[in-house]
């Protein structure tokens, strides 16, 4: 009686597992790496690439240290523009298109803000009514 039921659960569970297959998509996860910011034209990239082979070049002593000074601050200059002009654009859709605008700031946050607990010199947690003595002492 015990391996009818076996059989039967492993039957099904085959079952489930193809039409699940079959029906529910997969999709990879994109690393972050692969992923351009919002602001990288293609002019950009392209002019990206030419600072660094104008780089490669100096280094190699085939360019001069004001021909890549040259197209680093140019870059810099596009790069600046188009990352305000990106902004200004977020900001004026922001009633149209919330999901990007909030996809923009959440990418701009470093860390989660924890507040972590008071400790005192022994690496004990302080309590509130320890911390009003300790007050004094923190300034």
């Amino acid at each position: 009686m015990g391996k009818g039921v076996q059989e039967g659960w492993t039957f099904f569970k085959e079952e489930v597992l193809k039409a699940q297959e079959q029906a529910v998509p997969r999709c990879q996860k994109t690393s972050r790496r692969g992923r351009r910011p919002a602001w990288l034209t293609r002019e950009l990239w392209l002019g990206l690439r030419k600072k660094r082979r104008v780089y490669n070049l100096w280094k190699k002593g085939r360019a001069t240290q004001e021909d890549y000074k040259g197209v680093a601050r140019l870059c810099r200059e596009k790069i600046r523009r188009a990352k305000a002009e990106l902004q200004l654009n977020l900001a004026a859709a922001v009633k149209d298109n919330k999901k990007h605008f909030f996809k923009y700031i959440s990418s701009k946050r470093r860390a989660k803000e924890n507040l972590q607990p008071l400790v005192d010199g022994g690496g004990n947690t302080v309590t509130k009514d320890e911390c009003r003595g300790l007050a004094p002492a923190g300034n």
